[in-house]
């Protein structure tokens, strides 16, 4: 009786022992499988951040492209450069009809000249620009003039010393548009916009473009001259001479018969003296 009574102990122990290492066994194959599997999403993530970046590449290419032919002496609408970019089964035909839905892209062209340069622009036409008024057009004049005393509402490094943490007034024009960001009163939704964006309807070959931040009105490029045949109403309004009528009428006249931006009726003026 004793005997069978340690086998029987021992047998259970050994059986205990088992459990516990079919328990282990199963944990680490569950834990593999699922690092497994967080590694193939990893590698599916790359792979179609690298698909992204080169159908991008692709679409600046063919910008580039566009532009390397043009041989007009005027920049407008209606030439090639400035046709939506869509890149599809025409362009990728040996991908999978699930890529080319995934992946379809689509881009547009601009030109830096349809824009306020915001480092030669008067505080009044900066105040032209959707979003900023006098607060704003004040530390923009600030951050950029080489003096240290504010103007009215701006900021200089007065203000700046006391933030926390502290840093300088520029005192010097700006080399980027996200500098606006460090400036008094520019939040990221005030800089960002309403985030719209461009607009395409599926049905619809020609794409409509919503200005929505200052990117689309402001630019660091250029020595402040605006460009006629691609400046936005208000881009044209804030330009000396220009009321918001004429500049509607501008951009009406440009647009051509079908009153689309960007197709091949719009037309360009030559220079200044076509509008009268």
């Amino acid at each position: 009786m004793r005997l069978s009574s340690k086998k029987n102990s021992r047998r259970g122990v050994i059986l205990i022992i088992t459990l516990w290492l079919l328990a282990a066994l199963a944990l680490l194959a569950l834990g593999l499988a699922y690092r497994l599997r967080l590694e193939g999403k990893v590698m599916s993530y790359r792979k179609s951040r690298h698909l992204m970046l080169e159908l991008a590449r692709s679409a600046v290419s063919i910008a580039g492209a566009r532009l390397e032919r043009m041989d007009s002496q005027i920049t407008h609408y209606g030439q090639a450069w400035a046709r939506p970019i869509v890149l599809d089964e025409v362009y990728f035909a040996d991908l999978a009809p699930a890529y080319l839905e995934r992946y379809r892209v689509e881009a547009l062209v601009f030109d830096e000249l349809s824009k306020l340069n915001i480092n030669v622009v008067a505080r009044g036409q900066l105040m032209h620009t959707p979003g900023i008024e006098e607060a704003v057009s004040g530390a923009i004049i600030d951050w950029r003039d080489e003096n240290d005393v504010p103007v009215d509402f701006g900021a200089e490094q007065t203000y700046y010393a006391s933030l926390s943490p502290p840093y300088f007034c520029k005192n010097a024009p700006l080399s980027d548009l996200w500098e606006l960001l460090l400036l008094k009163g520019v939040t990221s939704e005030l800089f960002s916009g309403s985030g719209e964006g461009v607009l395409v309807s599926a049905n619809d070959p020609h794409w409509q473009y919503v200005q929505s931040d200052f990117v689309d009105y402001l630019t660091t490029s250029g020595q402040g001259y605006v460009n006629l045949n691609t400046a936005g109403i208000d881009v044209l309004s804030a330009v000396p001479g220009i009321q918001p009528e004429m500049a509607d009428s501008i951009v009406s006249v440009r647009r051509g018969i079908d009153g689309l931006e960007r197709t091949a009726d719009d037309r360009g003026f030559e220079g200044f003296d076509d509008l009268f």
